[in-house]
C-alpha cells in the first residue's frame, strides 16, 4: 500500500513523471509497403477515433488512423497539473515563437501550448 507524504501534490507529480519515463510506445499495426488507404486520419483523440470508427464501418473502405501520443498518466487527468507537463514529452516540448504583444509575463515571451 502506498501512503502519501504530507505534500500530496508532489507525490502525484512524481507518480506521473515516473509513468512518463516508463512509457514504451509500440505500434499496434504497421501498414505494409505500398498499402493504400481511402482515408487517413491524423490524431486519435475524441473526434479522430469517432471518425475512423464510422468510416471503417464500410467494408469497402480502408482507413488509416495515426496517433503519436502516448499513454496518459494520472497527471494528465488533473487539469491543475497541466503546467507541470509543459516542455515534456506530453506536449512534444512545443513552444510558441516569441510574442511582441502577448506572453509578457513569461520567460522570453514564449508560451507552451497545452494539448488540453
Amino acid at each position: 500500500m502506498h501512503f502519501f507524504s504530507t505534500n500530496v501534490m508532489e507525490d502525484i507529480i512524481k507518480m506521473g513523471e515516473e509513468a512518463l519515463k516508463k512509457q514504451k510506445l509500440e505500434p499496434v499495426n504497421i501498414p505494409g509497403q505500398n498499402e493504400t488507404f481511402d482515408f487517413m486520419i491524423i490524431g486519435s483523440g475524441t473526434a479522430g477515433s469517432v471518425l475512423a470508427n464510422r468510416l471503417s464501418e464500410n467494408p469497402l473502405w480502408n482507413v488509416l488512423l495515426v496517433e503519436s501520443g502516448g499513454t496518459e498518466t494520472i497527471v494528465n487527468e488533473i487539469p491543475v497539473l497541466a503546467g507541470f507537463l509543459q516542455l515534456t514529452e506530453a506536449n512534444w516540448k512545443y513552444q510558441s515563437t516569441p510574442q511582441k504583444n502577448a506572453c509578457l509575463g513569461v520567460n522570453e515571451n514564449k508560451m507552451f501550448p497545452s494539448k488540453w
